[in-house]
């Protein structure tokens, strides 16, 4: 029969072999941006944005101006809705994963529908 204490010093035995056999630990390639980004607003008036997903987490979005309302559709899509022809600035803090062992897509290819990207320090 085991004491408390010989049952204390099994469990620890447990889960100290158990960890040993833990793969390393390592994350996909990635790339941190933080930028803004200038779009012109299409006759639509509506934006789509980057959402967080397998290869892509979104830290921050900000608008200026502030957007008429924000839209989802299909459950995925995010959409956000403007004033069209306006000129609006989105900054953005997102990290970029690389897929199956590839380099992350750049940040242009992410924003692809920005007027332009500047980046932010």
């Amino acid at each position: 029969m085991l004491t408390t204490r010989g049952a204390v010093v099994a469990a620890a035995f447990a889960v100290l072999t158990a960890c040993s056999a833990l793969p390393e630990a390592s994350l996909p390639p990635f790339a941190d941006h933080r930028v803004d980004a200038e779009y012109i607003v299409p006759a639509s008036g509506r934006l789509r944005v980057p959402s967080s997903g397998s290869e892509l987490l979104v830290h921050e979005l900000a608008w200026s101006p502030t957007p008429l309302r924000e839209v989802v559709v299909d459950g995925t899509d995010r959409y956000f809705l403007f004033e069209p022809g306006q000129m609006v600035t989105l900054r953005t803090r997102l990290r970029v994963f690389g897929v199956a062992g590839q380099a992350p897509r750049t940040i242009t290819e992410i924003l692809a529908d920005s007027h332009a990207v500047h980046a932010v320090r």
